[in-house]
């Protein structure tokens, strides 16, 4: 059974959740907003708005190449997976930004550690 979605491998991210220094866990937030940037440079950025009762709004980014982006997308958001993470909590590990106001960086989602939907993450 699949525990965990890693994000590693569909963003290109090698740090293992928990183990980078400074990593923050955001659990129990549901996802409220996807957005993304497409631009013409290699790179594509995501980002989940999380919310959590009583709590602030997170902003959670990521960015990738181009074909990882073009996979994620068709696998994740066409499949309308977002609107199973906006019923069932997930849990977030996170850089936080240096900046005051500005996005942490993704190093991981896990959807099923709280009994939330979740799918194998293959190509």
């Amino acid at each position: 059974m699949l525990k965990r979605l890693v994000f590693a491998v569909l963003l290109g991210v090698h740090a293992a959740a928990g183990s980078a220094p400074g990593v923050v866990i955001y659990e129990g937030y549901s996802v409220e907003q996807v957005s993304y940037v497409l631009t013409p440079e290699v790179q594509r950025q995501f980002c989940l708005l999380l919310t959590k009762p009583r709590a602030s709004q997170v902003k959670v980014c990521a960015s990738m190449d181009a074909r990882q982006f073009d996979w994620w997308f068709e696998k994740t958001y066409r499949a309308g997976l977002f609107a199973h993470w906006s019923k069932a909590p997930v849990r977030v590990y996170a850089q936080p930004s240096p900046y005051p106001g500005g996005a942490a960086d993704i190093e991981e989602v896990d959807l099923c550690a709280i009994g939330s939907y979740c799918f194998p993450a293959r190509r």
